[in-house]
């Protein structure tokens, strides 16, 4: 290593004394001669700073110094001291300014005899600060290193894309609902706004979402059907009633004769017909016998097509009766003797008879003349009572009527019913109406109560001779004993008059008609609830022409349907009393036997 120097030679600078030591930079061919001056007896006694201290102490700002070029960290400049060759190493970087900013390339510092400064002390000085407050404060003014990148326009516009997409998607899904002619929605577009507009409250629900015209297409519909039944009048001719009043399947050894020795002389249960003089209609009697419950076991009497109950009740199927009957044989009678099963319940579980149909059995009553039916269809259920004797039906008002109705069970107690459902329309503003204002003709017991609203409106009662009448009022040429006023016609002599395009829609319903040997029907489905939607009427009247049906016309319907029975509701009101139902004018009824 090549030395300039004082001396000349490291060796001769050593053995002079007086010899000023010298430092050289070796990084490149051009000689740097720093001569340094030994330190006093003073400075040597005080604490020298080191590189690192000396580096840390450095000022904050950076001096102006003209560009020089980057040369690579393998070229950077390394100062030795000669005397005993230890590096002086630039400060660590966590004490350089961030890299971020501008900086001064590092200066060359040459110090002369007389300099007392010591190599480095000029050299940037950066303070760390000592508590969080201050770090904080010593850098807000300093702008900030993190920059928040810009969102791309095509991602700050994307939602907007995903809107208008979204829009056109309803559009098409709107206008292919409102407007399609496919089947399947031509005919859900269909029910819905006849549902919508056979309410009374609930018509916005159509009205707010789909065009005038696309309403009044549908609504035309029930105004078509209204001028298709215009003339239409039910044949009496058709209906041979028959008097069931004295008919009541009992206990074996019971009887209803006011001889006890009836009780001795028969030896089997047998059923007898007999014409009456006075009416001209069929009576069947029970006669029955006394037996053992030994006995009544060991007689297939239960299997017996012939047996009295499936001649009041041929809709009981005889194989699950029997069944049902050797299960329950010492229960199915009531206190009196009476064939009496009761099983009715809201569920619709019932009993394990069948109907020849296959519907469940919830009740027999013998002793009215009774047979309760759980139906189902398709999103719906509800109970159909099958009355053996027309002469038994009838219909009662509130006792406050014109003022304010009363509920199905105080309209059945108060008037010794056994059975009850809705019958007449009333004055309904808002759907709050107290249901004292009837709508159409109304007749109980023979006394006319409120007039008919003619046009298209259909009288629905019975006759002196137990006969229902379906039809117009002006067409109304024998005197009713009980009536109502509804619309429209089910069933007109045998045969179905109403189709799916009705206009009244899916609702709760309430039907009453008759079967050829007078038999009465009363149906209610439930509706308005997730369990049972309700029903198209025209699914209601299958159900009435599968029972035997020849005449058969709507009551009023939705949150008005309601069906009593022996003491309690046995369907599911659609309003807001959920256990009694509305308030209404009237109501048929079966009376107690």
């Amino acid at each position: 290593m090549k030395i300039i120097g004082g001396s000349g030679n490291r060796t001769a600078a050593a053995r002079q004394p007086n010899a000023q030591p010298l430092y050289s930079r070796i990084d490149d061919e051009e000689d740097v001669v720093i001569p340094f001056r030994n330190p006093s007896s003073a400075e040597q006694a005080a604490p020298q700073p080191t590189a690192r201290q000396t580096a840390y102490n450095a000022p904050t700002t950076p001096k102006a110094t003209p560009a020089v070029p980057e040369t690579p960290k393998t070229d950077a400049p390394v100062y030795y001291r000669i005397d005993d060759e230890l590096p002086i190493t630039p400060p660590p970087a966590r004490f350089r300014t961030p890299t971020s900013y501008p900086q001064a390339p590092a200066r060359r510092i040459s110090v002369d005899d007389d300099d007392d400064t010591i190599p480095g002390a000029d050299l940037p000085q950066r303070r760390e600060p000592t508590s969080r407050a201050g770090r904080v404060k010593l850098f807000s003014s300093l702008p900030s290193t993190r920059h928040v990148k810009a969102k791309p326009v095509k991602k700050r516009m994307r939602w907007y894309y995903k809107l208008g997409i979204a829009v056109l998607v309803c559009a098409a899904l709107y206008l292919t609902a409102v407007y399609s002619s496919i089947p399947f929605i031509a005919k859900w577009r269909c029910i819905y706004i006849e549902t919508a507009m056979s309410t009374m409250t609930k018509q916005w629900l159509a009205t707010a979402f789909i065009p005038k015209p696309v309403i009044d297409e549908v609504v035309n519909a029930r105004y078509q059907l209204d001028e298709e039944q215009r003339d239409m009048v039910s044949d009496s001719n058709l209906v041979k009633p028959k008097d069931t009043s004295g008919i009541g399947i009992m206990r074996p050894g019971v009887t209803t004769s006011a001889d006890p020795a009836a009780t001795t002389t028969a030896a089997s249960t047998s059923a007898t017909s007999a014409t009456s003089a006075t009416s001209g209609t069929t009576a069947i009697i029970s006669v029955t016998t006394a037996a053992t419950t030994a006995e009544i076991h060991a007689l297939p009497q239960w299997i017996d097509p012939e047996h009295p109950l499936y001649l009041l009740f041929p809709e009981l199927d005889v194989k699950s009766f029997s069944q049902y009957a050797k299960a329950h044989e010492d229960t199915m009678y009531d206190a009196d003797g009476y064939l009496f099963i009761d099983k009715a319940n809201r569920d619709g579980k019932g009993t394990s008879i069948k109907t020849t149909n296959g519907d469940t059995v919830l009740a027999v009553d013998t002793r009215n003349g009774i047979l309760l039916v759980a139906v189902t269809g398709e999103g719906f259920h509800g109970v159909l009572a099958i009355v053996r004797n027309p002469a038994q039906v009838g219909l009662v008002v509130s006792s406050k009527l014109g003022k304010v109705g009363e509920r199905i069970p105080q309209l059945c107690e108060d008037n010794g019913a056994i059975l009850g459902i809705n019958a007449s329309g009333f004055y309904d503003p808002d759907g709050d109406g107290n249901g004292g204002s009837p709508y159409g003709y109304v007749v109980s017991n023979g006394k006319e109560f409120n007039g008919s609203e003619y046009g298209d409106w259909k009288v629905v009662g019975f006759t002196e001779d137990n006969i229902l009448y379906t039809g117009a009022y002006k067409s109304l040429d024998v005197k009713l004993r009980d009536a109502a006023e509804f619309k429209p016609l089910l069933i007109n002599n045998g045969e179905l008059v109403v189709t799916l395009k009705d206009g009244w829609g899916i609702n709760p319903r309430t039907q009453l008609g008759q079967t050829s040997d007078g038999s009465v029907l009363m149906l209610v489905i439930n509706g308005r609830s997730l369990t049972s939607l309700g029903c198209k009427s025209l699914y209601a009247a299958e159900i009435l022409l599968k029972y035997g049906a020849v005449q058969a016309s709507a009551l009023d319907g939705g949150s008005s349907s309601v069906m009593y029975y022996n003491g309690r509701v046995i369907t599911y009101p659609s309003g807001s009393n959920k256990t009694d139902g509305r308030k209404i004018p009237n109501a048929f009824v079966v009376f107690k036997n």
